[in-house]
Formats: structure tokens, sequence, C-alpha cells
């Protein structure tokens, strides 16, 4: 739609769509037509309450497309090497124990190469150990207890057995490797984007946010600097921030960590970030912070914190190629929900 000239497109959240209809039949009864008059109706009216829809720059949609697949990637990853070493315990166990892990290229290409414990079996230390060098194992040194752990002895399958599961695991270890190999290129192209992106010294200054989650950050904060006007926006993206349920005599108060965020599973940069220990490397300006706390002092420190709204703008997002502790406390803040804690020392500083 952006594309062809419209300039103002809002982003309605099928909740909201779901919770109106009630105003304007009782019966239940939804069509196209009754959905687009609501919709209508709902940007003449409430149009303040909504933030109208800026597409990012190429480089930051490039980015979010990597992350999502390096994300699924990982998930078929984790499906697949979980299905291969349910394969291998039923025939070949030491396959399992000889490397670090299944999902190591050097594991995967054992398991193609010797894929039954009869081929395994035969082999001496010397052919284990060219078999090593000819696929780029560098832990040279740990050649002699890899081949301990494959010699080890294990329980025995019948030939029927390993005839029936030899061919899925080659198969398995042949896609998963394929896998493996894609993921990690994915990774090399999503932090060669990141670092040419114009807000990577703000993202890449995050402590602990590491090579994957400090592009997953931008990637889901974006371009589009209005879309958090204050804090509590990031907070209700991450769902960082406690849920009060007030009403008469009854009041609940639902800790972050313990309640479901809507759409949760669209966005695990910020969750993750929130969930980060502030014991971790940290700026030399910025002093140990301890763990968070925990049950019942949760509750208060996950309190949104309480700034100047006219700070929100300058500090929350600072221009580029100026970020300093201010923006970096409230960043932090914002996202990981430590509340007075931490405005205390955004205030002093």
């Amino acid at each position: 739609m952006w594309a062809k000239g419209y300039s103002q497109v809002y982003v309605i959240p099928p909740s909201v769509v779901k919770g109106t209809r009630g105003r304007y039949r009782q019966s239940g009864a939804r069509t196209d037509e009754s959905d687009a008059l609501l919709l209508a109706d709902v940007l003449r009216t409430d149009r303040t309450r909504f933030q109208p829809w800026h597409p990012d720059d190429a480089i930051t949609r490039q980015m979010r497309v990597k992350v999502s697949l390096h994300a699924y990637l990982t998930q078929q990853t984790t499906r697949f090497s979980n299905r291969l070493r349910a394969v291998l315990v039923r025939y070949y166990p030491a396959a399992t124990q000889v490397f670090s892990g299944l999902k190591t290229q050097i594991a995967l290409h054992f398991v193609q190469e010797f894929p039954t414990p009869q081929a395994a079996a035969a082999l001496s230390f010397t052919q284990f150990r060219a078999f090593a060098r000819a696929h780029g194992y560098t832990r040279l040194k740990e050649l002699a207890a890899c081949f301990a752990r494959l010699q080890k002895a294990q329980p025995e399958a019948d030939p029927t057995t390993i005839a029936v599961y030899q061919d899925e695991a080659v198969a398995l270890a042949a896609v998963l490797l394929n896998l493996v190999q894609t993921q990690r290129t994915v990774a090399r192209e999503l932090v060669t984007l990141f670092e040419l992106h114009p807000d990577y010294p703000i993202f890449h200054s995050l402590p602990g946010a590491g090579a994957f989650l400090g592009p997953a950050l931008l990637a889901k904060f974006g371009n589009d600097r209005a879309r958090f006007p204050m804090p509590a926006s990031v907070q209700a993206l991450a769902g960082t921030c406690p849920v009060t349920d007030h009403s008469g005599k009854r009041r609940i108060i639902t800790p972050a960590p313990h309640r479901q965020v809507p759409g949760s599973s669209a966005n695990p940069a910020t969750g993750n970030f929130a969930a980060l220990p502030n014991n971790g490397p940290s700026p030399h300006w910025l002093s140990p912070l301890g763990p968070k706390p925990t049950g019942s002092k949760l509750a208060r420190a996950a309190n949104p914190i309480v700034m100047p709204t006219d700070a929100w703008p300058t500090v929350g997002w600072p221009s580029r190629g100026n970020f300093g502790k201010h923006e970096y406390l409230m960043m932090k803040t914002t996202i990981c929900n430590n509340g007075p804690r931490i405005a205390s020392r955004a205030t002093e500083a």
C-alpha cells in the first residue's frame, strides 16, 4: 500500500477489532464489509490512539528477514538433531558421544562416513585422526579422548535393527549438516548487515546483547522513532511490565514473568534481552547492578520507570553517533524493567 502512494497507513491489532465488534452488532455475526466499516469508524473516532505505520529502510528489512530465517533454522536444527539422536540411540549410541554434540559438523560427517558400529569398530586411531584432519577438526589434542569414547563398550543392536535405521541416520545427518552450514552463513550475513546499519553503535553497546540478540533487537525496533513514544510502549511490546487488575477491594498484580503476552512468540528478542542478568559485562561507567529481584520484590521492581515525557524522545532514541550513559540507562530500564533502582542512577547521572 505504501508503494502505491498511500501515505497514511495504520495497523489495527486483531484484538482491537474483536473487542470493538460488540459496539456495532450484538449477534456476533461478521462479514468483510462489516469489518471494513468497523475499521474505518475506529480510525474516525480513535485515530489519536494509533500510530501511523512507516516502512523501515532496506537494510533493516534485510536484517529482519535474516533474523527470522536464523530463528527458523535454529528450530529446524534442534528438531532434526533430536530425531537423529533418537535414531542413533536405537542402534549406534557411541556416535552420539564421540564429539561434543550432534550439531557439530565433524559429528555429522562421522555419521555419514561411518554409519554403523561395525565401521566404527574397524577404525584405528591413525585413521580416526586422518578423518578429523580431513574435515578441518582443530581440537587435535582431544582426539585421543574422542577415540576412547568411540571404542567404549556399548549395547549391541542386532543386524536387523542396524539395517533398518542405518539409511535414516545417514539421511538425517546430511539434512542436518546442510542446516548447520546454512545457519552459519546466515549468521555471518546478519553480522555484516548489523555492522553496516547506522544504529549499530546503539545496539552493539547493550551489554549481553551479543552477535544475534543485538541485530534482533534492532530489527524489532525498526527505524520509526515515533513507534515507541514512551517507555511503556516498549514494555508492552516486550511483555516486561506487570498488569494490574483492580476492582473494588480486589487488586491483583501479575508480574511480567508470570503473565501471557499476546503474540510473544513474535517478539522473543525483547523478552530475551529483558531476561538477561544485570551482573554481566557492562560499560566502564556502569557499576554492577546485581541480580534481578525475585518473589515479592518483583512486582515493585517491575514498575515502569518514571521519567519526564519530554525527555523520552531525546533520551530513549538518541541521535545517531551520540549514545552515552543516559541513553543506555534509559533503554536498559525500559526494556529490562528494573524500575526505580536504575531510575535513581539515571537521575544522579
